[in-house]
């Protein structure tokens, strides 16, 4: 449609239609650029979900980065304590 627009301009029957795509497009424009503003915030939470995709489809295996990573969060997670509490987990 680029290398022919100006020759549909010219065209007088190609108006009505040239306006009816404008109009259909407009409302999808608009959308665009207001999803476009929360990709500034939404971006970290893209990244972690296209890494997640990326690693369960090339079936990622654990190197010691990833055992140590998973050690440290896990450690993390025992040593949780809620204001005056302590969160533990009792397994029986």
């Amino acid at each position: 449609m680029d290398a022919s627009f100006l020759t549909l301009l010219q065209h007088q029957p190609a108006h009505g239609i040239l306006r009816q795509i404008s109009s259909n497009l407009e409302p999808e424009l608009t959308r665009v650029e207001d999803i476009g503003q929360l990709r500034g915030p939404l971006e970290p939470f893209a990244r972690a979900q296209m890494k997640a995709l990326r690693e369960s489809v090339e079936g990622k295996k654990y190197s010691q980065v990833d055992w140590r990573r998973k050690r440290k969060a896990a450690q993390e997670q025992t040593s949780v304590a809620v204001g005056l509490y302590r969160l533990e987990q009792l397994v029986i």
